[in-house]
């Protein structure tokens, strides 16, 4: 069962699971069991809520998702929010110390060529760099295809950030 309220997303910890005692008339198919899994608890650690369980119910197999399973980015994904990939370099990803769940701004620097006038009134091209910010507090949801927990100070170095953004930040982006 859960042993805690464990909210569609989630990252599952042995601390959010407990074996419980149940009628066995009222064990339905497919639950998961002591009998049939004991392992249960530690297979389940590190896997993601597919829905919302609440304490004390019991965890059917097709509420959870592994990392890398079918479905896994819609587990992790807040209910309508898109996943969207950018492209990324480690000089603009804080040096690969962007991880999963961190949040960060989306800022897009562009060169464009404009004309300028001199003291004399000759037309000259200067090179013009500017900076906007496009998209604020956005949650990173992996970095290149994997989503993975990264101990203290280690940096993951990838060419691809998944972001997760509603609809109309898609189209922004």
């Amino acid at each position: 069962v859960a042993a805690t309220d464990i909210p569609v997303g989630q990252k599952i910890s042995s601390e959010n699971l407990a074996w419980r005692a149940y009628p066995k008339e009222s064990v339905a198919p497919g639950m998961i069991t002591k009998d049939a899994q004991a392992k249960a608890l530690e297979d389940m650690s590190g896997a993601f809520a597919r829905t919302d369980i609440p304490a004390g119910s019991p965890i059917f197999p097709n509420q959870v998702v592994q990392a890398g399973d079918n479905h896994f980015m819609a587990a992790v994904l807040t209910p309508g929010a898109r996943a969207a990939a950018l492209p990324i370099a480690e000089e603009s990803a804080a040096g690969g110390f962007i991880l999963p769940n961190d949040r960060v701004d989306v800022v897009m620097t562009k060169e464009e060529q404009v004309a300028t006038y001199s003291a004399s009134g000759q037309q000259q091209q200067k090179t013009r760099i500017s900076t906007t910010t496009v998209l604020r507090n956005i949650r990173v949801l992996a970095v290149d295809q994997e989503y993975k927990n990264v101990k203290e100070g280690e940096a993951i170095k990838g060419a691809t950030a998944t972001l997760e953004l509603w609809p109309n930040q898609v189209e922004r982006l």
